[in-house]
């Protein structure tokens, strides 16, 4: 059986119920568990002792390529972090220590932020778009919700599940646009304090009352948001390509990836794929609010 991350998307091999940093889904075991590997599969291993390679084929500070595997390998006095990469395979291998890291320090990344940004990156250049954002079912109609952040997604999802809207997905919005579907993920419904961000009870209550969909459905409409609490103010309309560099590629932080984007040669790959979502004919439209009203569903 493997965790069912993204339903009909993404799927772990992995024991373990909680990854730290795992933005994606921080309960893996949200949506049911499924018998066959979804079309990206990973794979989550522990490993007692570091097998970093006596020399590598490039470097880039304390990440290493050797071969088909990437390698981190660092101490800090008593502190021993480790981790490597089977690209192949897409097995990731974390010693313990590090595979407790409860969030980035001094630079390191958590372990569930190189998966998620490795899994980010990989959809991102398979034609898969993943935007912070929101997505319900209202009047069977499948809608999805980009905003900035702090712009009152998770406010205005939690009005549409009271007004009887369907769940779909919190958070990370995942679209493929030649097809027009929409990927169902979990909730983030846990208080992250280092973000400053706190999700009550009153979600995950919500969510028992709906029934939780774990297949892809069709988009019927894309929003995107920008609230302004000046009555005064207007904005410029935006396009989907400025909430793409504004609401993802988030995997652009983490030097893990961009080394392996580097070695790999991929920047042309990924300026490719910007450009189809900046010429991509899916209907969207811009909404710009007022004081978080809503009421334009």
């Amino acid at each position: 059986m493997y965790k069912n991350i993204i339903p009909g998307l993404v799927s772990i091999d992995t024991e373990i119920e909680k990854i730290n940093g795992f933005e994606i889904c921080q309960n893996l075991n949200f949506f049911q568990n499924i018998k066959r590997k979804n079309q990206f599969h990973y794979k989550l291993l522990f490993s007692a002792k570091a097998d970093e390679p006596d020399d590598y084929d490039f470097r880039s500070e304390y990440f290493i390529k050797k071969g088909k595997n990437w390698h981190f390998n660092r101490r800090i006095f008593f502190w021993h972090q480790y981790f490597s990469y089977d690209i192949e395979n897409r097995i990731f291998y974390f010693n313990r220590a590090y595979f407790l890291l409860p969030l980035r320090i001094g630079g390191i990344f958590t372990p569930g932020e190189h998966i998620s940004n490795m899994i980010d990156l990989e959809l991102f250049l398979n034609g898969y778009v993943v935007l912070r954002g929101i997505a319900v079912k209202i009047n069977n109609k499948n809608i999805g919700i980009s905003a900035p952040g702090l712009n009152g997604k998770t406010t205005l999802l939690k009005k549409l599940l009271k007004n009887g809207a369907g769940y779909i997905a919190e958070d990370y919005l995942i679209l493929n646009l030649k097809d027009k579907k929409i990927y169902p993920t979990c909730p983030l419904a846990k208080e992250n304090f280092w973000r400053r961000r706190k999700i009550n009870n009153e979600l995950a209550e919500l969510l028992k009352k709906n029934p939780i969909i774990e297949h892809p459905v069709p988009l019927d409409g894309l929003y995107l948001l920008q609230n302004s609490q000046n009555p005064g103010y207007r904005s410029n309309k935006k396009q989907l390509v400025d909430y793409l560099l504004l609401n993802s590629l988030y995997f652009l932080d983490n030097l893990f990836i961009k080394s392996y984007i580097y070695d790999l040669g991929m920047t042309d790959s990924l300026l490719e794929r910007i450009n189809d979502f900046k010429n991509s004919k899916i209907k969207y439209k811009f909404i710009q609010t007022h004081d978080f009203n809503f009421n334009f569903l």
